[in-house]
């Protein structure tokens, strides 16, 4: 009973984490190991207990001769087969999560890139109002460049960090300040309508009241938005959005509203009530490395040799160039090294757990010696042996499996929420990974069987 409650409790934890934001399901993954680490043993011992009980009551059953050496042994021997079963199963259940999540994240570097790039080069200009910002772009980069203005793909974005929910009404007031909800915190991008249908997104005509809204999980049931007593109706909540800034953000949300006048009036709000709100103006082309070092100084920056351009009231704005190749650069060499590490461990794993069978598999075979040849001398033949052993290392083999699957495929609700704090949005590619792990893993296992199975029988027969 007691392992029943344990492991369905761990289950829980996963199951009922897809609307929890990443940072928490990190805590409650960790309780959930340990329950499930706790309930596996347990359930090995008390499961084999009653399993092996009721074969050995089924006459029919337990009378055979492939199944009466088999279960006679198996009960003599559970505590030690318990134990070794759990271990077997939590080795393969880390070798999946290891394998699967390591290199989840690294397939994920080419979408993300995609994603984070619609064009090969990326400019960012950092400043206090829209009309700086676009002001700054147009003479330290159209103006620099021989190119219409056509081949750029430009937004301006507001953006702070609340608490972000899918609830159908969110008020945001200074108690979030004063005592933010942590599990919720989010980072709220605000952009308007215009620039949201540039990027290729449809929408209907908003009015100055009205928005739309998103959340990375494309799940928001908002109504009525509140932000400082500033009030929304939100007629709109989109299930997917063009916009690259969310693809390297941890719990995002999106807030589409009328106009620049409106986004203003919330950049006021937000800033008199001491909340933190970062402009940004982002511009996307296709530039040359020649081009790029004719907008840039060797720092990287744009414009001046401090990397600011000043207007005329004096408000100072930066400009970043980052391109797509650098990024690919970089992520590969952070997810390979995640992707060699989670093989390496993946590796050793398996290893571990072969070594426990192969080794369980050796020891009981000399124990069961004795007793397969009083049996074989009182007229049990060599195909009945055969059937026996490998009644007993089906068991062994394919029940340590089955369970890690299980607690595996229970594990992703949680693997999958944590890997959206890199980005990896695409469950499709997390499900198809996992599978090809399972299948790779199923295939080494069935080698293993193979071998260990023959070691078992040549003991036997000596």
């Amino acid at each position: 009973m007691l392992s029943i409650i344990c492991l369905s409790s761990g289950y829980y934890l996963s199951i009922s984490s897809t609307r929890i934001a990443a940072l928490v399901v990190l805590y409650r993954f960790f309780i959930a190991v340990v329950l499930v680490i706790i309930g596996t043993y347990l359930f090995y011992i008390s499961f084999m207990t009653w399993y092996l009980k009721r074969r050995r009551k089924n006459k029919k059953y337990f009378y055979q001769p492939e199944h009466f050496v088999t279960t006679a042994q198996m009960i003599f021997r559970m505590k030690q087969n318990a134990v070794g079963l759990a271990n077997i199963t939590l080795l393969a259940v880390m070798a999946f999560v290891t394998i699967a999540t390591t290199t989840s994240l690294y397939v994920n570097t080419q979408k993300q890139a995609d994603d984070m790039f619609p064009k090969d080069t990326q400019i960012t200009i950092y400043s206090t109002t829209d009309t700086d910002a676009e002001a700054f772009f147009k003479t330290a980069v159209i103006d620099k460049l021989d190119k219409p203005e056509s081949d750029y793909i430009t937004y301006y974005t507001g953006s702070s960090v609340i608490p972000v929910s899918t609830d159908k009404e969110i008020t945001i007031t200074d108690q979030d300040i004063d005592t933010p909800d942590v599990a919720k915190m989010g980072s709220l991008y605000i952009m308007t309508q215009d620039d949201f249908k540039n990027l290729g997104n449809s929408l209907p005509t908003l009015k100055e009241n009205q928005s739309a809204f998103y959340v990375q999980k494309g799940n928001s049931q908002l109504k009525k938005l509140t932000l400082f007593g500033k009030e929304f109706d939100n007629v709109e909540n989109l299930r997917s959005v063009i916009f690259p800034d969310i693809a390297n953000t941890y719990n995002p949300a999106l807030l589409i509203v009328s106009d620049k006048n409106v986004l203003n009036e919330l950049q006021e709000l937000f800033t008199q009530h001491n909340f933190q709100f970062q402009s940004n103006f982002t511009g996307y082309a296709d530039l040359s490395k020649a081009e790029i070092a004719k907008i840039t100084n060797d720092d990287g920056y744009i414009s001046d040799e401090t990397g600011q351009y000043l207007d005329s009231d004096g408000n100072a704005a930066t400009g970043i160039v980052d391109t797509k190749s650098s990024f690919l650069e970089d992520m590969y060499g952070f997810t390979g090294g995640f992707l060699f590490t989670g093989f390496l461990l993946g590796i050793s794993f398996l290893l571990g757990a072969a070594l426990i069978i192969y080794y369980k598999q050796r020891s009981e075979g000399i124990e069961d010696k004795k007793s397969y040849k009083i049996l074989q001398e009182v007229g049990m033949g060599e195909k009945e042996v055969k059937r026996a052993i490998n009644s007993q290392i089906l068991l062994v083999f394919f029940m340590p499996l089955g369970f890690a699957v299980l607690h595996f495929a229970v594990a992703l609700v949680m693997l999958k929420q944590m890997l959206l704090m890199f980005g990896v949005t695409s469950s499709s590619m997390i499900y198809t990974v996992s599978g090809i792990t399972i299948l790779s893993i199923t295939v080494i296992y069935f080698f293993i069987y193979k071998f260990t199975s023959r070691t078992y029988y040549k003991i036997i027969e000596r």
